[in-house]
């Protein structure tokens, strides 16, 4: 327990951070895995770990560096691409390969990232399922060209959520 308080820690050294990312309780290599002030070298060391978790939090770290992502954006768990998907440090290059995942979560975490171009939402707005659509729709860079295709879909959660996004213009 206290380590892993030690290790959620933002102010804990670099130093007791690296002993604690090789401890064997995988809450404690979890928690800094997530720390915000756990350094680069460490993360790296923490994506490759065995446990998905580890490797999860590492993804969802706000700031994992792009080249981390990259790896990450790959890995055969679907739970840890959609955390990557998530993550406002991921590429748009890393966002639109996982745009083609098979694995609608993913896409729908595309669709929600804030930092995903409009010719990605684009493209995930034509996707037949619905909840990859209506997280287009709610999107704030969505464009309204997109909105509007969006609105005349026949499912009510797509609709609404275009009706909820702040930037759709009110139609008359």
């Amino acid at each position: 327990m206290l380590k892993r308080a030690i290790s959620d820690n933002p102010n804990t050294p670099i130093s007791v951070l690296e002993k604690l990312a090789k401890d064997k309780n995988i809450y404690v290599r979890i928690s800094v895995a997530g720390n915000i002030n756990t350094p680069t070298f460490i993360l790296e060391k923490l994506a490759e770990d065995e446990n998905i978790y580890v490797k999860d939090s590492v993804a969802k770290n706000p700031n994992t560096p792009t080249s981390i992502l990259e790896k990450l954006a790959v890995d055969e768990d679907n739970s840890i691409r959609a955390s990557v998907a998530r993550n406002l440090n991921t590429s748009i290059s890393i966002l639109e390969k996982l745009a083609k995942d098979e694995d609608n979560s993913i896409k729908t975490s595309v669709a929600r990232n804030l930092n995903t171009s409009i010719s990605i939402l684009e493209k995930l707005a034509k996707d037949e399922d619905n909840s990859i659509k209506t997280s287009v729709a709610r999107n704030l860079n969505t464009s309204i060209s997109i909105l509007e295709k969006l609105a005349e879909e026949e499912n009510i959660f797509v609709i609404a959520s275009v009706a909820e996004n702040q930037n759709t213009p009110i139609f008359v």
